[in-house]
């Protein structure tokens, strides 16, 4: 863990009797996310290599570690402080879980452009039924719905070389339907993310997966 106020060897200065030190523990997120955002600019691999994947690959483990596991595929954190400095013993705090969920997703992609195997820790856990993170119900299924036999057999494929792949420990239960009707959403989520796009969620959640999305299948998005 980074300390919240660092001397010039690295050690935690701030006074014992103050509790950021110890529970300011988004700090070490938000380095592992300048890492992620000096490599965006800089391009530079070598770096990454050398020293931006081992900055972000011990900040997801220290995560990893850090996180309460309270059932099947839901994870607290509990008991920092904010990055307001000013309440304490706070569970859940909207900036650290944000930043830390922002992390992980950096700390995959950064292992996959190494060409390192990431933890499957760090990543959506597709082996949890009707559930994404805390949110638990069927509306939170992992589903793909094909139009055709041929991309049926595909997503077939897929997540069987996936399960043979022991990626996971568990089977996957990503579900294989086919499409019947799509339902359109209430008004006030119409272009949410658009609309949205600083308000936390959007920041920390969903950018990195759309950022991911163009970058892997921008010539398929209209």
């Amino acid at each position: 863990m980074f300390p919240w106020e660092s001397a010039d060897d690295g050690t935690e200065q701030t006074p014992v009797w103050a509790l950021t030190g110890p529970f300011q523990q988004h700090i070490t997120a938000c380095i592992a996310w300048a890492f992620w955002k000096y490599y965006q600019v800089t391009q530079d691999k070598t770096w990454l290599i050398k020293k931006g994947y081992p900055v972000l690959k011990e900040a997801a483990i220290f995560w990893c570690s850090r996180v309460e596991r309270k059932s099947e595929g839901e994870y607290e954190i509990n008991n920092v402080i904010g990055a307001n400095e000013f309440e304490e013993n706070i569970d859940n705090n909207a900036f650290t879980n944000g930043i830390v969920k922002t992390v992980l997703v950096y700390a995959v992609k950064a292992a996959e452009i190494i060409g390192e195997n990431p933890d499957p820790d760090w990543m959506h856990d597709p082996t949890t039924l009707n559930r994404q993170g805390n949110d638990v119900g069927t509306q939170y299924r992992s589903v793909i719905f094909y139009h055709n036999e041929e991309q049926r057999k595909t997503a077939v494929a897929s997540k069987e070389k996936t399960d043979a792949s022991d990626l996971w420990p568990n089977p996957i239960v990503t579900e294989i339907s086919p499409y019947e009707v799509m339902y359109k959403a209430e008004e006030e989520h119409q272009n949410y993310y658009k609309d949205h796009t600083y308000q936390p969620y959007c920041t920390f959640v969903i950018s990195p997966k759309i950022q991911k999305l163009k970058k892997h299948f921008g010539e398929k998005l209209v």
